[in-house]
């Protein structure tokens, strides 16, 4: 009969064991998949930051504003460009003009104005006169041609400078709808990673780590060598104690669900 209790009683002892090992290794495992969950969310938040960054056209309004500025700079440049050559073609007219006045007096002057002295000193007047004009339009001309030159320059200049806003344009954009695409691709991976770490989470667990999120959207952290890493100050003897039996544990200080990797490993080895 005593022999028949102590097997049972035996039996008994060691289906409770089993029953212990087996809830401290479904309780870390819910807070090992509930610290991930929480990364989840860091990593989430994280991408949602960077999403709204490259969501923002700021820098490509900037760079079209600036690709407008020296367009109309550019196009400005080669209208006052082909109105200077308008110009240069009118006063070449004209130089020609009073070239051939001055080849047509100095004619009459040398072969027809014989001894008359009043026709004679009229003409040289007329032709000292067209002289001085023809050297105010000869002037006209060498300024344009300088200017001219010039102004090509910096019509070529502009024309290389909107080139490059536009190549920088269109590189930017294809970079931000890369980037974009990717982290878009990321929080969509993120989400099904949540939705895949809550069906291994016990419900109880789950609906506290949640009411407590509202509030603080770290709610476990790691106890690292006694300390929660979250506030930073050693948790006492009993917490760890506590946590050592694999039961949900906080911290004494910050009221944090604490988490230790420790047991995952003695859990592992066992």
């Amino acid at each position: 009969l005593f022999h028949h209790i102590s097997i049972n009683r035996n039996r008994h002892i060691a289906s409770i064991s089993f029953f212990i090992i087996k809830n401290r290794g479904v309780t870390n495992l819910n807070l090992e998949n509930l610290f991930k969950l929480q990364k989840q969310y860091e990593s989430l938040e994280n991408n949602e930051k960077m999403l709204q960054k490259y969501k923002d056209i700021s820098l490509l309004k900037e760079l079209k504003i600036k690709f407008d500025r020296n367009k109309k700079e550019f196009l400005d440049s080669k209208r006052k460009l082909e109105e200077e050559r308008k110009k240069y073609l009118k006063i070449n007219k004209k130089s020609e003009e009073i070239k051939s006045n001055i080849e047509k007096m100095e004619y009459t002057l040398y072969n027809d104005a014989g001894s008359d002295i009043k026709l004679i000193e009229n003409l040289q007047e007329r032709i000292r006169q067209e002289k001085i004009q023809l050297n105010e339009v000869e002037n006209h001309i060498i300024s344009f041609l300088e200017n001219e030159e010039d102004m090509e320059k910096n019509i070529l200049k502009l024309e290389n400078k909107i080139s490059e806003i536009r190549e920088e344009f269109t590189r930017v954009k294809c970079d931000q709808k890369y980037k974009f695409d990717k982290i878009t691709n990321e929080i969509s991976n993120i989400k099904n990673n949540i939705k895949e770490l809550e069906k291994y989470i016990d419900e109880d667990i789950l609906r506290e780590f949640y009411d407590r999120r509202e509030y603080n959207k770290i709610v476990i952290c790691e106890l690292k060598d006694g300390v929660c890493d979250g506030c930073k100050i050693k948790v006492s003897y009993e917490t760890k104690s506590k946590l050592n039996k694999n039961n949900i544990t906080h911290c004494d200080n910050c009221g944090r669900i604490l988490f230790s990797n420790k047991i995952k490993k003695d859990e592992h080895e066992k």
